[in-house]
């Protein structure tokens, strides 16, 4: 049922059990009242209609003969047909009247009426007591008589009238509303629509108090009207509030109040439905500070209020505080805690009010005339209620010029070491370094926040329990997966009103389910600036600690590795055109650099006990590499290929193009380049890789052979991080071998490298280790290949098939796994598209990754298994294999 406002009359009548003004035994058959006759009389004998009862108002004058039925009034209510119309005089309302208007109506009520209920639909004026709502109503609404007409009302009066030249039906109602309340009702309807189906409703409405004694009164009142064209917008009143802070262009009648010295300001309408208040300052934290408001139960959320983010607080009252459709009603209340202050005060929005009257357009166009000068905002601390940290103190941030912290520079080879700067900061494990001069402004285990000098940047730095979507919002300007400190992060970039955002999430999760955020906020900033100073807050950010407490880094002490010189080079043996180079580090690095790695020399530690060279990649998103120093390059004709003799440790293989990658060898000559994979997988045990000059594997740039490069060798870098996060590697040796040494080479092509396979009748396609496993005779239906270890113990399978059932991923790997044995399953994965499945069965490793094709109807399907005990060898082959696998 509609909303209707023309009285608490009307609203008890329909809204409580109906208090019949007859009983049921004075209605015959035909609903008509008792008249003393018998239904014979009344129901004729030809069928027809009883004839219209006559006005009960000896006064009511007979309505023409062909005067239109009017509707229905109710169940038992009968509505004697329109009688003819008087005219309205018009009256001129006494001086002290206070002057009333709905759209197109004018009128004047006596000054005592207040604004009972204001809506697009209708506006009501109360005298009396609003406790008891006994008292006098006046008010226009629009609606159909149908509505609003009361059920069983007992009509006294019903003529037709014209008011300002219109024509209005007149009608004098009584109804009992229970408990002996009688309520008396005048109502005008004009004869036409208004709106749409809709007729102007006026009404002056009498309940608990005699109408008698207020008749004069409102027929007085209904004599001011006067009905004229749409009224102009309403006027507004428009200021600043908190010292500027606060800009409004709020309606005239809306009522706007500064307080507490100047700390708070509010705003509400006529009618106390609400409120819309704004404060700083000890308005906020103080003993009487509306931070105590809140219930301590309520849960914080993140949210954005006139363009700002906020903590915010919502909760239901529970005392009858607000004036609402006629009623006093409790409110809800949602405060908001800027996260950005006013000369380190803290500001709070608070949107007040009872539930309807909150999400009205009115509430929402009031709203949208309130705005903060975002000038005046600059980061500051934040109080959560129930956390367990204390917001620090913060001392006035002295004014600056804009900067952009710079991270420390890595020196040349042979310069001296530069003095590491910064603060070290743990957040639950997460480390980095914080530049100079920024200042602490929240702190606890999990959730760190600081602000650069001159107040322009903001750095947040939390774990964050997946809540809300991060993606999805029209303030996004770009979003990028990459890896940092070998982790898979997402990058969000944002620009909101005059701030631009970065923020850097982990896509795995800790074990409570909470990920690690890093956020950076500028003011004012452009893309270049924010750039540098991710780059720079990130350069000496360390993840895995977060996950791992024993991969846990101390920032300074790895930034001070970083900026360690390199020794100078002896190689063991030098040769023309590069034949029988080699280095084995027994004597230290000799020459060679970290590029995104620390280097460390141990003179032990070798697969024979020889010398070994350290390699530590903290995990900045670049995979970390070998730099040979100038005595290692020059004219390698005389070289047919080189070996590198490395292990790494257990971990997340990543692949070597992959996060800034260029291969796991890199060679340069002027511009022009060279790169190509290992042959054989970086594992925990020993491994010389052994790479042919001549092999058909490498990619080459601006050369169209390897013979180019090698006569005047500018560059190699090694690389020397293969695992996701923070990550170490070893090297024992490095040779450039020619003449009868090459013979050892195997092409990374051949018999243990790579080789791309293609079915031919569904397109699988997929690259395998070549020299690991060896392809299997051709099925009968040519639907994929086996590949089998020669000792039998790796079997890979590859094979396309059609969707027959027209299962999606998660439909498909929920059937797989009921038809296959795949005992444990430690890993699942599925979307619309494809799956990915693994686990142990028995002692042996599975993978599984199904891709659908919905254009084709064909699945395109890979599985390896292996084992157990060859974890480490094969986990990063799988890697390879994943990535390579397309439909």
């Amino acid at each position: 049922m509609r909303r209707i406002l023309i009285s608490l009359s009307i609203l008890a009548v329909l809204l409580a059990p109906a208090s019949r003004a007859q009983d049921l035994e004075d209605y015959d058959e035909f609903g008509v009242v008792d008249d003393g006759k018998s239904l014979d009389e009344v129901a004729p004998d030809d069928g027809s209609l009883p004839p219209s009862m006559p006005a009960p108002d000896d006064e009511a004058a007979e309505a023409p003969e062909d005067a239109d039925a009017a509707p229905d009034a109710g169940a038992g209510a009968v509505v004697p047909p329109t009688p003819a119309a008087d005219a309205i005089a018009r009256i001129t309302p006494p001086a002290d009247w206070q002057a009333v208007s709905f759209r197109t109506l004018t009128a004047a009520l006596p000054p005592e009426f207040q604004l009972g209920d204001d809506a697009d639909d209708g506006r009501m004026w109360f005298l009396g007591d609003m406790a008891t709502h006994k008292g006098v109503i006046f008010g226009f609404t629009l609606g159909s008589e149908r509505d609003i007409f009361p059920d069983h009302a007992e009509i006294h009066v019903d003529r037709a009238v014209t008011l300002d030249g219109v024509a209005y039906r007149w009608r004098e109602i009584t109804a009992d509303l229970g408990d002996g309340t009688m309520a008396d009702l005048l109502l005008l309807s004009s004869v036409d629509p208004v709106d749409g189906d809709e007729s102007q409703l006026i009404t002056g409405t009498t309940i608990g108090v005699s109408f008698e004694e207020n008749r004069q009164m409102l027929e007085t009142a209904i004599g001011t009207i006067r009905i004229g064209t749409a009224p102009p917008p309403p006027e507004t009143q428009d200021g600043t509030a908190l010292d500027g802070l606060v800009i409004y262009s709020v309606p005239e009648d809306w009522n706007v109040l500064t307080s507490q010295g100047g700390l708070q300001v509010g705003f509400w309408p006529q009618v106390y439905s609400g409120y819309i208040g704004i404060a700083r300052g000890e308005a906020v934290t103080g003993i009487d500070g509306l931070q105590h408001d809140i219930p301590e139960d309520i849960e914080l959320q993140a949210a954005e209020v006139l363009g700002q983010i906020a903590d915010s607080y919502y909760w239901d009252g529970t005392e009858d505080e607000f004036q609402f459709g006629g009623a006093m009603v409790p409110g809800m209340f949602t405060y908001y805690r800027l996260l950005r202050c006013v000369d380190g005060d803290p500001v709070m929005v608070t949107l007040v009010g009872a539930r309807g009257w909150a999400w009205e357009d009115e509430f929402y166009a009031v709203l949208d005339g309130i705005t903060l000068d975002a000038d005046k905002l600059t980061s500051c601390s934040r109080d959560d209620v129930g956390s367990a940290g204390a917001p620090l103190p913060q001392e006035d941030i002295p004014a600056a010029e804009p900067s952009v912290p710079v991270a420390a520079p890595v020196p040349a080879p042979g310069a001296a070491a530069a003095a590491v700067t910064g603060s070290p900061v743990d957040v639950g494990g997460v480390t980095f370094l914080l530049p100079e001069g920024w200042k602490v402004t929240y702190d606890t285990q999990d959730d760190k926040q600081f602000v650069s000098p001159d107040g322009r940047w903001t750095l947040l730095s939390f774990w964050w329990l997946p809540d809300e979507p991060l993606l999805g919002y029209t303030d996004i300007t770009s979003v990028e997966n990459l890896v940092l400190d070998h982790e898979p992060v997402m990058r969000i970039s944002s620009w909101f009103e005059g701030f631009r955002t970065v923020q850097t999430v982990t896509e795995r999760a800790r074990s409570d389910g909470k990920r690690f955020m890093f956020t950076v906020e500028g003011q004012s900033a452009t893309d270049s600036e924010i750039t540098s100073v991710v780059a720079a807050l990130t350069a000496n950010l360390h993840l895995q600690g977060g996950f791992d407490p024993s991969k846990m880094v101390d920032p300074l002490a790895a930034a001070a590795l970083a900026t360690q010189p390199a020794a100078p080079s002896t190689l063991a043996d030098e040769s023309p055109g590069g034949v029988g180079r080699v280095v084995d580090f027994a004597d230290g690095p000799q020459g060679w650099i970290g590029d995104h790695a620390t280097l460390t020399a141990e003179r032990s530690g070798g697969p024979s006990g020889g010398g070994v060279l350290k390699a530590f990649a903290p995990g900045d998103g670049v995979n970390g590499y070998l730099i040979a120093p100038p005595q290692m390059l020059g004219d390698w004709v005389g070289a047919q290929g080189m070996t590198v003799t490395i292990r790494t440790e257990s971990g997340t293989y990543v692949a070597p193009f992959d996060y800034g990658g260029r291969g796991d060898i890199y060679i340069e000559s002027r511009g022009r380049t060279a790169a190509i994979d290992f042959p054989l997988p970086v594992g925990t045990a020993w491994t010389t890789e052994a790479i042919r000059f001549d092999a058909p594997g490498w990619r080459l740039s601006g050369a169209a052979s390897m013979a180019e490069l090698l006569a005047d060798v500018t560059a190699l870098h090694v690389r020397i991080e293969f695992l996701s996060g923070d990550a170490t590697a070893w090297v024992s040796r490095i040779e450039l071998v020619g003449g009868d040494a090459a013979a050892a080479l195997v092409p990374p092509n051949g018999d243990a490298g790579w080789t791309a396979y293609v079915n031919a009748r569904f397109g699988t396609t997929i690259e395998y280790p070549s020299g690991l496993l060896a392809m299997q005779q051709a099925p009968d239906n040519d639907d994929g290949r086996t590949f089998r270890s020669p000792d039998g113990t790796v079997t890979l399978l590859v094979f396309g098939q059609y969707n027959i059932d027209g299962l999606d991923g998660p439909a498909m790997v929920a059937r797989d796994r009921d038809w296959g044995d795949y005992g444990e399953v430690t890993y699942q994965s599925a979307k619309s598209d494809r799956y990915a499945l693994s686990g142990y069965s028995d002692d042996r490793v599975f993978y599984r990754a199904a891709r659908i094709d919905n254009q084709t109807g064909v699945v395109h399907v890979f599985e390896i298994e292996y084992p157990a005990a060859a974890k480490a060898t094969w986990d990063p082959i799988v890697t390879r294999l994943a990535k390579s696998f397309r439909e």
